[in-house]
């Protein structure tokens, strides 16, 4: 009679396996889960990490030169042009600026009476479906590029893709198009050109 309690009492219970089968299997899962993330944001960092070094170490050669210049060599249209008051840059040379910046050969680059328009990867920190409308004005005798948009598709882009896109432009771009001893005093704009008016520091 004994004995045969103790087997009962011995024998193991399927709804309570089956539980803890199932207890042992999200532990894995939450386990794998939690592994995969960390591999993700590892890679997704070292990415970030060495596409923002190549860009710091791109060459962008200075614009601002005291003859009429062609980027290309092949075409006839001037692409800066550099007086006592002015210096006329073309959409061809400023846009190929641009794409040196971005790495991206997706990217189109257009100027426009009312700003910049970009479209396309711009940065480490933009997508392939990114667009963009760029106002360069002048402050404090510096040419400045402003964001006045910056989307991502249809949704608008978080402030620090638009900050870092600002920065790149005018640390990479604003600074070789004026130089050290221009001073800029307004920008006007039209299709293909970017006029900017000031003089020369003394």
């Amino acid at each position: 009679m004994r004995n045969n309690q103790n087997r009962k009492k011995k024998e193991p219970n399927p709804f309570f396996d089956e539980v803890d089968k199932l207890k042992r299997k999200r532990f894995i899962s939450i386990g794998s889960m939690a592994v995969f993330f960390i591999v993700v944001l590892i890679i997704g960092e070292m990415l970030i990490y060495f596409v923002v070094k190549s860009v710091k170490g791109a060459e962008i050669p200075d614009l601002r030169v005291p003859t009429i210049i062609d980027s290309a060599n092949v075409n006839p249209t001037p692409a800066v042009i550099v007086t006592s008051g002015q210096i006329v840059v073309s959409e061809k040379v400023l846009c190929e600026q641009i794409y040196l910046i971005a790495e991206s050969g997706s990217l189109k680059c257009l100027i426009r009476d009312d700003g910049i328009y970009l479209s396309g990867k711009m940065s480490s920190f933009t997508l392939p479906n990114s667009s963009a409308l760029v106002n360069p004005t002048v402050a404090n005798n510096n040419l400045v590029f402003e964001i006045k948009y910056l989307k991502f598709g249809e949704i608008s882009a978080p402030k620090f893709a638009r900050t870092n896109l600002e920065k790149t432009l005018n640390e990479k771009i604003a600074k070789s198009i004026i130089g050290e001893d221009f001073l800029p005093q307004s920008i006007e704009l039209s299709e293909g050109l970017m006029i900017i008016s000031g003089s020369v520091s003394p």
